[in-house]
């Protein structure tokens, strides 16, 4: 019986804790060092159709999150699928944390399969966007 009252009484004395911290006012108090800073997120996004004035382009935005290091560099390319592996259209490189945009003028009325890739140069990690076939405009 000694054993059941103990287990009541730790479970009963669990319980109003977690009521307790509940309770605004009650919670334990954050300071900023608390706080952890915005986590570094980034990739290509899908490449998309798009034209202006009669000519036809392929686009691929990536995307560099505000919690990345602005002394980060990357390197991003718009590709097509070939024969035998992928082709790049596109390329540029740039340091910092700014979204930039991919694009290549295709040939009008031509499909292609395109992906972006997207490379951070501090550690070589490359993503990927999905596969997508598309038809140029």
């Amino acid at each position: 019986m000694k054993t059941q009252s103990k287990t009541r009484f730790l479970v009963s004395a669990l319980v109003a804790g977690f009521v307790l911290l509940a309770l605004p006012g009650h919670a334990p108090a954050t300071t900023s060092s608390d706080v952890e800073p915005a986590a570094c997120s980034w990739g290509p996004g899908t490449p998309y159709p798009w034209s202006s004035a009669n000519t036809g382009y392929f686009r691929a935005k990536l995307t560099v999150s505000s919690g990345c290091s602005a002394n980060d560099d990357w390197e991003g390319e718009l590709q097509t699928k070939a024969l035998i592996g992928w082709t790049g259209r596109d390329t540029l490189a740039w340091r910092g944390t700014a979204d930039q945009l991919l694009q290549w003028d295709c040939k009008d009325g031509d499909t292609y399969t395109v992906r972006a890739r997207m490379v951070d140069e501090e550690t070589g990690v490359t993503r990927y966007s999905p596969e997508i076939g598309l038809r140029c405009p």
